[in-house]
């Protein structure tokens, strides 16, 4: 049982003192080793709000389960520094379920870090940002076998994604799915690129579409 007095800027070494970092509404962590969450997951929530520096080190977890799944999942404000967060999950061949590295419908600052996702099939995500999201890179790498980043608006909140600098890349860099076969229906989306590096390994950097169908 790990059991600790916690301050703002307290440091932790293991999954679960993360864990209760989060628990006790730290604002400010910072790892001081390498964790491996296993099969397990983080969840900020609504209204709350962390800077997560991991101070060089890797966040890694390997979902063993076939479903949806993800390593961090946002609904607050959560900000990741200067390290590592890889994530495989079983993925889907048939598309019915997504394995996202972080799930984000709140506000995700990526500031030197690297989110990887090394799921080999199906659906998925470094960084999956759903309707209400708000996603601002300045520096670091996102990387996936699959899409790198996912602009998703399945609700009827925008999305707004700035990339001010870092490097994308996956089979898709960037993906926007819009939630219909009408464009015009979905909600907005606020993609705002000033720098960075874009690679595919499919040729398809952006790639926009509504129910599989291409439009832009």
């Amino acid at each position: 049982t790990f059991t600790h007095t916690f301050t703002a800027g307290d440091s932790v070494s293991t999954a679960g003192g993360l864990q209760e970092a989060i628990e006790n509404g730290v604002s400010y962590v910072t790892l001081t080793d390498s964790i491996n969450l296993e099969n397990g997951s983080f969840e900020i929530g609504a209204g709350e709000e962390m800077v997560i520096d991991l101070n060089g080190h890797a966040m890694t977890v390997e979902n063993t389960e076939a479903k949806a799944s993800c390593a961090i999942k946002n609904s607050g404000k959560l900000t990741i520094k200067n390290g590592t967060v890889t994530y495989k999950g079983v993925g889907d061949t048939s598309f019915g379920y997504g394995t996202n590295t972080i799930s984000n419908s709140g506000e995700l600052v990526i500031d030197g870090a690297a989110i990887v996702n090394t799921t080999p099939v199906g659906s998925s995500v470094a960084i999956d940002c759903s309707a209400g999201a708000k996603l601002t890179i300045n520096s670091g790498l996102i990387k996936s076998e699959k899409n790198a980043i996912r602009l998703c608006p399945f609700g009827a909140a925008p999305i707004s994604c700035t990339i001010i600098g870092g490097e994308i890349t996956g089979a898709r860099a960037i993906q926007i799915q819009l939630p219909s076969n009408k464009p015009a229906d979905a909600p907005d989306i606020d993609l705002t690129i000033t720098g960075g590096t874009f690679t595919s390994t499919t040729g398809l950097a952006l790639y926009s579409y509504s129910d599989g169908q291409s439009f832009a």
